[in-house]
């Protein structure tokens, strides 16, 4: 992803996450460049490219979890882990059933929640593979300390209760730490276990955008050319759609090393919501020269 949407990166002022993670007794500690980091829920580069070159030059093993690709990433030892739109409560429940099997670290009662917990149908919604959530727990277990660290698409994501709930079982485990890209630390005075129910991942079906606050590019859409061909529109070609409400006229820009069904939508304003959005293409007007 190149200049044609960088600008200046703001921290949105508000984070549930965070408030739910404190509620729950999750510690939020200080980054750690120097040891293995599980990126969980942001466009890293975009959000935080100071910590990104950081990282990469720092650390050779890290493990990339998102909804999106981020070319930025392709160094020695990295993992990519695509899941779908909105499914990261089934990655962190998939791991904690995956971290602790066979494990003495957890109460009685929280060893039968995660028994309970169905991890066919959660690997399925969330399009996660056993094989990958395997090698995320023998990285987390063959080190002395990893971090798994989130970023702004999880801030105000509309499964905060769940996402926390999960986490404050995961830190059980000694040597793995919470991490935000806010990069505060909070010593929790809680410590108590909150199992939430995970009755059904929501699905994001359709024609998805991932909007992009605080940006200087605010007149282009940015996608693959498997999004244009679900969206029926082409590489210049001018769209209109709505999203919560308000509409957007925008030249699709079609981008090589883009993949997957989600497109990218710059904004200059700031928000305070979960990223990911269901638009419908309303309209469709070719540019002259096509």
């Amino acid at each position: 992803m190149d200049n044609g949407f960088e600008g200046k990166r703001q921290i949105m002022a508000k984070n549930i996450f965070k408030e739910k993670l404190i509620e729950y007794g999750v510690n939020i500690d200080k980054i750690d460049a120097n040891s293995p980091v599980i990126l969980i829920g942001t466009l890293f580069s975009k959000d935080n490219e100071e910590l990104a070159k950081e990282l990469k030059e720092k650390q050779d093993k890290i493990v990339y979890c998102s909804a999106l690709d981020d070319t930025f990433f392709h160094i020695k030892n990295y993992m990519r882990v695509k899941y779908e739109v909105g499914a990261e409560v089934g990655l962190l429940a998939l791991l904690a059933k995956q971290l602790f099997e066979d494990s003495d670290l957890l109460c009685e009662k929280t060893k039968e929640y995660l028994d309970e917990l169905d991890d066919g149908y959660l690997s399925a919604e969330s399009n996660i593979s056993e094989e990958e959530i395997s090698k995320i727990a023998a990285l987390i277990k063959n080190s002395s300390k990893c971090t798994l660290l989130f970023g702004e698409d999880i801030y105000n994501h509309p499964n905060t209760e769940e996402l926390a709930g999960i986490l404050s079982i995961l830190v059980k485990y000694k040597n793995l730490h919470v991490s935000l890209l806010e990069n505060l630390s909070h010593l929790s005075q809680k410590n108590s276990n909150h199992l939430p129910q995970i009755d059904e991942l929501k699905s994001y079906d359709g024609t998805i955008v991932y909007l992009l606050p605080n940006q200087e590019e605010d007149k282009k859409l940015f996608g693959s050319a498997q999004f244009g061909i679900a969206a029926k529109i082409e590489d210049g070609d001018i769209v209109e759609m709505e999203i919560d409400g308000k509409r957007y006229k925008r030249e699709f820009c079609l981008r090589d090393d883009a993949k997957g069904t989600v497109a990218i939508l710059p904004l200059k304003e700031s928000f305070e919501e979960y990223r990911f959005k269901k638009t419908k293409i309303t309209k469709r007007v070719l540019n002259e020269q096509n």
